[in-house]
């Protein structure tokens, strides 16, 4: 049987065993006045037949109070017992649930702290992938402008070559190429001017001479100097192209190492939010078993307040049975000790004063007054003792 049950069955018993009885009616023979000395005997001797009876109900009266006093008195130790024990767990328990409370202040204002991190980075990782989309449009800025270049340059180049292929000619006119790489033969002309009837031979100096006039005429002829001009400025401008190609490229090289800056920040970033949102996820765990141990602790003190309560309760009622028992024994004593008394005085006056005694017919003249005398007196006292043994044992 758990300590709970016997505590419940005692506390049982103790209800039972404080329930008010009524009082029996009084069975005290009636004394009844004599000038006989064996009636008065007789009569004095059912008297003390009922006290001594009363006596051994008042003894066993006295043993059964003294009993559930005694065990009052053990399960009031027991239940004080228990008592300071659930008192001594409520202050562990109150004291549990205070480290409990601050313990989630602290993780409650990390929590709070670590949040304000994961923000913080949240937005910088923002701020990191703006700037990688910033490098991003940069790059395809540079790059459409390289590929403008290049095709500046490819056009500069076609026009250069296309310039190139022109060749000198007099008086602006085209000399064609000659398909064959053999120099032709040289043959001599003859001009011939037909003359009626009249023919003209031109001499060979005059021939020559008129090479001569016609090499001189293709070397200052004003348009191969125009052409010549016109390349001069195409291979200008083209390296012009190709230097602002050049800072482009090197612009596309900061470009890519300013997105792989980025780039790099936002991994850090990245790892970092990873481990601050592994950081509060411990936390909430933690809060949550926290929460739970400490709603589990308010509620086992709660019980064991109760507990304490109740035993409180149990242990003024016990203290306050001790007490009417304590009065009773001691009235049990008191009207114990009275009554044997009164049996010592109904006996003392059997034996002094009624055994030896005459009987009034038996006494001569002189003797009847006196016998008549002590028979008032012992019937008066036995009388007073009578209504004092009633007043004792019949109330």
């Amino acid at each position: 049987m758990t300590v709970k049950l016997r505590y419940f069955f005692g506390f049982l018993a103790l209800a039972c065993s404080v329930v008010v009885t009524k009082a029996p009616a009084c069975d005290l023979p009636a004394f009844k006045e004599s000038t006989s000395a064996a009636e008065i005997i007789e009569s004095l001797n059912k008297v003390v037949v009922f006290a001594e009876g009363k006596i051994v109900q008042m003894t066993k009266k006295k043993e059964e109070l003294e009993k559930d006093m005694v065990d009052n008195e053990k399960q009031s130790v027991a239940l004080n017992q228990e008592k300071i024990g659930k008192k001594r767990q409520s202050n562990e328990l109150k004291t549990k649930s205070e480290e409990l409370r601050v313990s989630i202040g602290k993780n409650t204002k990390t929590k709070k702290e670590w949040e304000s991190k994961l923000q913080t980075t949240h937005q910088q990782i923002g701020n990191a992938q703006r700037g990688i989309d910033a490098a991003n449009r940069k790059i395809s800025n540079i790059q459409g402008g390289i590929n403008q270049k290049n095709a500046e340059i490819a056009h500069l180049n076609h026009k250069i070559d296309k310039e190139n292929r022109k060749r000198r000619c007099g008086l602006g006119k085209k000399k064609r190429r000659r398909r064959s790489a053999k120099p032709r033969a040289w043959r001599r002309f003859r001009v011939r001017v037909r003359v009626p009837r009249i023919r003209i031979r031109v001499p060979r100096v005059v021939r020559n001479v008129g090479r001569v006039v016609k090499d001189v005429v293709t070397v200052v002829n004003p348009v191969v100097c125009i052409v010549n001009n016109i390349v001069s400025r195409l291979k200008r401008t083209k390296e012009k192209a190709e230097r602002d190609k050049r800072n482009l490229m090197n612009a596309l090289t900061r470009a890519h190492q300013e997105k792989g800056r980025w780039n790099g920040e936002k991994n850090r970033l990245v790892l970092a939010k990873t481990s601050y949102e592994t950081k509060v996820k411990d936390i909430n765990n933690q809060l949550t078993s926290l929460t739970a141990k400490l709603a589990s602790t308010t509620k086992l003190k709660a019980t064991t307040d109760e507990r304490i309560r109740v035993l409180t309760s149990s242990i003024n009622e016990i203290t306050s049975k001790l007490k009417k028992v304590d009065t009773e024994l001691k009235d049990i004593r008191e009207r114990k000790s009275k009554v044997l008394q009164i049996i010592q005085t109904l006996k003392k006056i059997h034996h002094q004063r009624l055994e030896d005694m005459k009987e009034l017919k038996d006494a001569d003249a002189d003797e009847r007054a006196d016998i008549l005398e002590d028979i008032k007196q012992i019937n008066e006292a036995i009388r007073k003792s009578v209504n004092e043994l009633r007043m004792l044992v019949c109330k």
